[in-house]
């Protein structure tokens, strides 16, 4: 009597068995692989909006032009610029350095030379012009600069004769941009993507010139970055806000943001005091470019100074801005003494 496939015998064939054995191996395969095209799904319509805000954000606002080598303002601020509707990964205008800016639309803080981008001065910056001027010049020392932000303090340490340039951004969004600038602008210099605070407390490289501008503010323990900068420095260049309760009680926009009481630390036989800052609302703004935590910790101005000459730094004040509109502030430079 001959069986059918359901009774039993069916199964017994030999190659029906290995079939049937082959295709229950595949099956979690086949899963994977629908999971997978859900993914690729949900990652191609996350794509597809992403470019639309690039395509509505794509024609920077007009800016001045550069006479520092770089390409004119008419070849770039008005160039078309377009993404292919299709496939919304691909540029299909004529390739050019400004298309790398004009993927981040308006959301530029510098003013990039020759593409007219942001507003603020960052790629000619004096306070740079002065840490320069105190160092003796920069040409042929190494230099380290610590939160570039958009390239522009990293352009200056180039166009002055650093050489070589380490520059370290946490900040993913920053780092990108960085990267379009050195492009654009063929800024010789190594732009690395990580916590700057453990390369300075880890690193055996020692650096002529640290560049830390606008960074220590930002820290949860300012008190170790500004330790490891000098152990692996030899001049400094210092811009940052500190705490002053003075002056931030007249600040009725800024004082809210600090917690209240200051946190008392003992770094190297010597009290130091900090002050929590809470980023608070501004984490959720779109070009937020604080630091990694929720909340930063300022040092006051005696703080700051006592450290830098614990270990061994001559400092040199310039500015002492006690009515920054956004904290008291300070510019200053600091070499170790022979």
């Amino acid at each position: 009597m001959r069986r059918g496939p359901h009774d039993g015998g069916f199964l017994k064939v030999p190659w029906v068995s290995r079939l049937t054995a082959h295709i229950a191996l595949q099956v979690p395969a086949i899963r994977r692989l629908r999971i997978e095209r859900d993914e690729l799904a949900a990652g191609l319509l996350a794509a597809r909006r992403e470019a639309d805000e690039l395509r509505n954000n794509a024609a920077p606002p007009p800016g001045r032009s550069c006479d520092q080598g770089a390409p004119s303002e008419a070849d770039h601020t008005h160039a078309k610029f377009e993404m292919d509707s299709t496939v919304d990964r691909f540029i299909t205008t004529l390739p050019d350095a400004a298309n790398g800016l004009r993927l981040f639309g308006d959301d530029w803080i510098s003013d990039v030379p020759g593409y007219g981008s942001g507003k603020i001065p960052l790629f000619d910056d004096h306070r740079v012009h002065w840490f320069e001027n105190q160092a003796g010049g920069l040409r042929g020392k190494s230099a380290l600069e610590l939160g570039p932000l958009e390239g522009g303090h990293s352009y200056m340490l180039w166009r002055a004769g650093a050489k070589p340039i380490v520059s370290i951004e946490a900040n993913a969004r920053a780092f990108m941009k960085c990267l379009v600038v050195k492009n654009a602008l063929a800024i010789e210099a190594e732009f690395m993507l990580g916590n700057f605070s453990s390369f300075v407390a880890q690193t055996d490289r020692t650096f002529d010139f640290v560049l830390a501008c606008g960074v220590l503010y930002h820290m949860p323990d300012p008190i170790s970055l500004l330790q490891g900068c000098c152990r692996i420095a030899r001049q400094i260049g210092l811009w940052t806000h500190y705490f002053d309760e003075d002056a931030l009680r007249g600040n009725p926009s800024l004082a809210p943001k600090f917690s209240g009481l200051p946190v008392n630390v003992v770094h190297r036989g010597r009290g130091f005091r900090l002050h929590e800052y809470r980023y608070a609302g501004d984490l959720r703004l779109p070009n937020f470019c604080g630091g990694t935590e929720t909340s930063s910790f300022w040092m006051e101005k005696d703080d700051i100074l006592s450290l830098l000459e614990l270990n061994g730094f001559r400092i040199t004040l310039s500015e002492d801005n006690a009515a920054h509109p956004n904290g008291p502030s300070l510019l200053l430079f600091a070499e170790r003494r022979r």
